[in-house]
């Protein structure tokens, strides 16, 4: 399902933080980029951004779940599957996946390369 492996270590590191970037989910072999928050993160990232001009929060491909673990990771995107969120994304192939890494790690969701 995850396509970028992250440790233990990683996993409690992001649930602290309350939010798990960089993160690639294979869907029936297509690669879908997305990034997961937790409410309280999500709202102390709006107020923060509303204090500086910027009263909204967009993230392409955000999922907001209630904790930041893999089991509920999991359990959002296996319900998004089934409800049809991925069908609404182009997905990226491994190829772009890793050239957009190479270019640029810190950008993310990766733009996809002509």
């Amino acid at each position: 399902m995850f396509v970028i492996p992250f440790c233990d270590r990683q996993a409690f590191e992001a649930h602290g933080r309350g939010y798990l970037s960089h993160v690639c989910v294979d869907v029936e072999g297509q690669l879908y980029p997305v990034f997961f928050y937790d409410p309280i993160r999500l709202s102390q990232d709006l107020q923060t951004n509303d204090e500086n001009g910027r009263p909204f929060l967009a993230d392409a491909g955000m999922i907001v779940v209630s904790e930041i673990t893999l089991e509920t990771m999991q359990n959002a995107i296996q319900h998004l599957y089934v409800e049809g969120f991925f069908n609404r994304f182009v997905p990226i192939t491994y190829q772009q996946l890793a050239l957009a890494s190479s270019a640029d790690p810190y950008s993310w969701p990766p733009r996809t390369f002509t």
